[in-house]
Formats: C-alpha cells, sequence, structure tokens
C-alpha cells in the first residue's frame, strides 16, 4: 500500500489539538480525532522556550469521542526537552490503532514561568479521496509576486 500523496490540502487532514497560552504543571489533552477511513496520523507539539524543562506526550485511544474510558498506547510517550533559548519540538505518529478515536495528551512541567504550547495533528492514508480541507490553500508552481 503506497503512502504518497499528492498535496496537504487533498490528501491529509490537518487538525487544531490544542493551542495553550501559559501552560504549567499540568495535564493537556487534545479534542481527539476520529480515524475512520484514515491510516494514520500524526501528533506535532511544539512549546515555547523560556525555562530547562522535560516535556511529555503521548497518545490514548477510545471508542468513543468523549474519551470517557480512554486508555494509553504503549509505547508511544515521547519526551521534549525545552531549552532557555531553544523551543521544544516532537511528535507522536501511529499508524492502524486498534479503536477509531485517538488523541495526544501532554504533561507540562512544574516550571517557574508559564509558557506557551500547541498541537496539531496530521491524519493521512484516506481510503476515499480528496481529502476537504477548508482551512488553506494548495498552490501549483506559483509564480513570484504579491501573496
Amino acid at each position: 500500500m503506497s503512502y504518497l500523496f499528492n498535496n496537504f490540502k487533498e490528501d491529509m487532514q490537518l487538525d487544531e489539538q490544542y493551542i495553550i497560552i501559559n501552560a504549567d504543571n499540568a495535564t493537556y489533552a487534545g479534542t481527539g480525532v476520529n480515524m475512520a477511513g484514515y491510516q494514520g496520523v500524526v501528533f506535532i507539539m511544539q512549546a515555547r522556550q523560556g525555562e530547562a524543562a522535560t516535556w511529555s506526550i503521548k497518545v490514548q485511544q477510545d471508542t468513543a469521542s468523549t474519551f470517557a474510558s480512554a486508555a494509553d498506547l504503549a509505547g508511544t510517550s515521547v519526551n521534549i526537552t525545552v531549552g532557555t533559548d531553544s523551543n521544544g519540538f516532537g511528535f507522536v505518529e501511529v499508524l492502524n490503532p486498534g479503536e477509531t478515536w485517538l488523541r495526544p495528551v501532554l504533561t507540562a512541567p512544574n516550571v517557574g514561568t508559564a509558557t506557551g504550547l500547541a498541537c496539531c495533528s496530521i491524519r493521512y492514508g484516506k481510503d476515499r479521496r480528496p481529502e476537504t480541507n477548508s482551512d488553506g490553500e494548495f498552490h501549483y508552481a506559483p509564480a513570484e509576486g504579491t501573496a
């Protein structure tokens, strides 16, 4: 099975999971994604520089969008290092999940000054195309000029 794609707009679904302005000493769960009809998803997280600390992201699954009985997926926990002058970046990818709904869960360390973090997801391998993305645009070989 091929995982090649022509472009994000038609072949993948991008979704915001969370944007936290002042993350500190808490656990943040994403809104989640419905994996029906998709082969995989990658959750991408960024944390703003400020204080040297280690953050962690993991993935949970459930049969329902409420995540009332969410369970961690084994081995999906990834540590993300943030420095005083370097942003933190990390991702977790899941291919062929066992249940329909997946979400990222981020644990923020106890830091002296809260910082910003964001997470998005990209689902791919949809069984029917084109995807209907309304959050962006696709441009093929654009000419230089005013954007």
